[in-house]
Formats: C-alpha cells, sequence, structure tokens
C-alpha cells in the first residue's frame, strides 16, 4: 500500500457540485489502488501561534526578498488567512514522499514550494487553471493576470506529473514543458449505477413529450447570465417545452411570460432523474472559461444528446452526442434533425504514482 500526502480543496461528493464529483473520482481510483492518504484539513481556526509559524514558513520558503515584492506577499497572507489549523511544518516532516495536490490557487501556491524544499515529489491533479478564469476586477493592478499564471506554471513546472480535467489544458502545459495527462472525469461507480438506470428507463420509455433540460447553477453571475439569456430566447422555438433546473435559478432567474419555458428550480436527486427521463436533451450555455463540464459526461452516460455553445463543449469536440451551437439561432436547426443516443464513455485510466 503507497502512502501519500494529499491537499485537496473539495470534499469527495458524488452528487455535489463539479469540484466534489472530481474530488469523489479522484478519491475512488484511490481507494481502488490502495492509496492511503494523509490529508492536510481543509479549514480550521487560525490562532496566533500558528499564524507566527505559517508566517515563519512563507518567509522560509520564499525568502526576504518576499518583502520587496507585495504582490507575492499579498498572495502568501491570503493562504495564511485562509483560516488553516494544522501547522505546515508538522504537515511536511511527515514520512510519506509523494503529495497529491487538486488545488493550484494563490492561497495553496506555498505547498508546492514548502514540497520542493522538503524534496517531496509532487502530483497534481488541477481542476482547472484558476489563473485564466476570467474576473470581473483584480486585487492587484492590471498585470495581476499574468502573474498569476507564470506562478501558477511555475508550481506545475516542478510536478513530476499534472493530471488535467480538459484536454486543451493538457496541451497547453505540455508547452511550457510540463508532463500533463488528459484524465477527463468520469462518473464514481455510485453515480454511474444511477445514470445508467436513467438510460435504462429512457431506452424502456421513449419520451412522448417536445421538451429539453437547462440544468446549471445560477448562483454563479455568467452562468445565470447565460441561461436567462436562453429562456428569453426560446419564444423563437417551435414545438419544444424548455425546462429550467438548478441552484438559485428560483431566485436569480426571471421566467418569461411565455408557455414554452417552465422554471422548475433546485431539484432533489430523484426530481433530477425524472427530468433526465422525460427530456429530449440537455442543454448548456457557459461563458469562456476553463476545466471541463463534468454534466456532459454525466448527461451522455444516461444516454442524453447534448446541445452546448462553442464554449462548454471544450474537451467533447467529436464526441457522438454532442451537438454544439456558435449562436442561439443554429438551436432551431440542431432541435428538426434527429438526436442520436449517445454510447457510454470509455473511461481513461492512465494515473501513474
Amino acid at each position: 500500500m503507497k502512502q501519500v500526502l494529499y491537499h485537496r480543496i473539495f470534499e469527495p461528493n458524488a452528487f455535489g457540485h463539479g469540484g466534489e464529483r472530481r474530488a469523489a473520482q479522484l478519491a475512488e481510483w484511490c481507494d481502488q489502488h490502495g492509496i492511503e492518504r494523509y490529508y492536510y484539513p481543509l479549514q480550521g481556526r487560525m490562532g496566533w501561534r500558528n499564524m507566527i509559524w505559517s508566517i515563519q514558513l512563507v518567509l522560509q520558503a520564499y525568502g526576504w526578498t518576499l518583502l520587496r515584492h507585495p504582490k507575492s506577499l499579498w498572495r502568501a497572507f491570503r493562504f495564511i488567512s485562509y483560516n488553516y489549523a494544522l501547522n505546515l511544518k508538522e504537515f511536511f516532516n511527515r514520512p510519506e514522499n509523494t503529495l497529491l495536490i487538486e488545488g493550484t490557487i494563490e492561497e495553496f501556491q506555498v505547498m508546492f514550494t514548502l514540497a520542493k524544499r522538503y524534496d517531496k515529489e509532487v502530483i497534481a491533479f488541477p481542476h482547472n487553471l484558476e489563473s485564466l478564469v476570467p474576473k470581473t476586477k483584480y486585487v492587484i493592478g492590471k498585470g495581476e493576470k499574468f502573474a498569476a499564471f507564470s506562478n501558477e506554471i511555475q508550481c506545475l513546472q516542478f510536478c513530476k506529473a499534472v493530471y488535467c480535467i480538459a484536454e486543451e489544458e493538457t496541451w497547453l502545459l505540455r508547452l511550457w514543458g510540463i508532463n500533463a495527462h488528459y484524465l477527463p472525469y468520469y462518473p464514481p461507480k455510485e453515480t454511474q449505477t444511477y445514470l445508467l438506470s436513467i438510460r435504462k428507463d429512457r431506452e424502456q420509455q421513449p419520451s412522448s413529450h417536445k421538451c429539453i433540460l437547462m440544468a446549471g447553477s445560477a448562483l454563479n453571475g455568467p452562468t445565470a447570465q447565460g441561461m436567462q439569456q436562453l429562456m428569453n430566447y426560446w419564444h423563437h422555438i417551435d414545438g419544444y417545452e424548455l425546462r429550467v433546473a438548478g441552484y438559485g435559478t428560483s431566485e436569480n432567474l426571471s421566467c418569461p411570460e411565455q408557455e414554452n419555458v417552465v422554471l422548475l428550480g433546485t431539484l432533489t436527486d430523484e426530481q433530477m432523474r425524472e427530468e433526465m427521463v422525460r427530456c429530449n436533451a440537455l442543454l448548456i450555455m457557459q461563458p469562456p472559461t476553463t476545466g471541463a463540464l463534468t454534466r456532459i459526461q454525466e448527461a451522455l452516460m444516461a444516454g442524453m444528446p447534448v446541445i452546448a455553445n462553442d464554449n462548454a463543449v471544450r474537451s467533447y469536440r467529436r464526441t457522438q452526442g454532442v451537438y454544439e451551437y456558435r449562436k442561439l439561432d443554429d438551436l432551431s436547426s440542431i432541435l428538426q434533425t434527429p438526436l442520436c443516443v449517445p454510447t457510454i464513455p470509455e473511461e481513461i485510466n492512465n494515473i501513474e504514482l
């Protein structure tokens, strides 16, 4: 049994949000391969004694030159203030030689520096390239985005291997000389059982409705904006009802006064199951960002065709059952053609520790 240090950013949850589902996939892989993990705690209380220790370790990692670089100093202290309780020195003095890490946001980048100092090999599973996620504003000046990208790349260059959820990010990191591999999201066994039962019911009970399911979290501003745009446009679509579900949809979306749009709000797993069985396809609209959508892979396993805009289909282009639209006017022509039942996705499992 291999023993490793592990730093994660989400608790595994096979039915949680995308980050929790990716964490569940990785946790299941570790369990299947006998990987015993010693976790750095996600959060806790930061006492003054721990804060002093953490400041000493950050200065030890970066050196006193950190004081001459206010951007880096700000990021280091953001990590310190992230409510951590465990002493970093205690964590890195453990005998395990390998650190598995999921988070690459600036608060966590000191983990890479300290791993190098304590002679630990690092294998990273970034949920996405954090520095490239669009922001409305930056804390420090217009050059912060470039500095953040450079810092993230330098962290990943230190890694023995990096496993990316997005095919495009794998390619990009390889251009920077990083040993990157494509490891797409694949549902954990518990989720597979749930999705395959939906596929079976869809095969046995072909939908007599003409309806499209749009599911997403309207707690995210850009996502909510895209969902609202589709709802407002739907009066141009003939013959199909649009059913809208997801976290925050009732609170953050406004349902147009038209019969072919239904705002369902937040659904239970069983209610979502019913919608996935009865609807003809899953509709997605997402703004440009990094990572890859876990719900596309799950819809394909459930036998649901996916209609997604060009920003959302990254890593899923050329996939059977995925239909890409570049502008809203493309939706009518897509819905006028027969939508094929997607095949069950194949799992890619290429992790080497």
